[in-house]
């Protein structure tokens, strides 16, 4: 299961970069790290400040996964954070 965040870009930038100084970064580091999960480009290496600002979390079960999106909602530099619905044929 995935979820999915939306950083600001100066803070997706700075994380890409492997640039991890300033509040917001420590803040979101520190939710992570106390959540054990990490948080993954979806667009590694992209230029395009848009595209780049998104970035991934994998989980095993919903129950995480809400777990994670309730503790990095209020972080500093998040834009968004939701769960992926999952993959599904259209309703027809």
């Amino acid at each position: 299961m995935r979820v999915t965040v939306q950083l600001a870009p100066d803070l997706a930038r700075k994380l890409q970069q492997g640039s991890g100084r300033g509040k917001a970064c420590a803040e979101l580091n520190g939710v992570l790290k106390n959540l054990s999960v990490k948080l993954v480009p979806l667009h590694p290496g992209i230029d395009d400040e848009a595209l780049g600002s998104y970035f991934a979390v994998e989980v095993p079960d919903s129950e995480t996964a809400q777990n994670v999106v309730r503790n990095l909602r209020p972080c500093r530099g998040i834009r968004a954070a939701y769960i992926k619905p999952a993959d599904a044929l259209p309703k027809v």
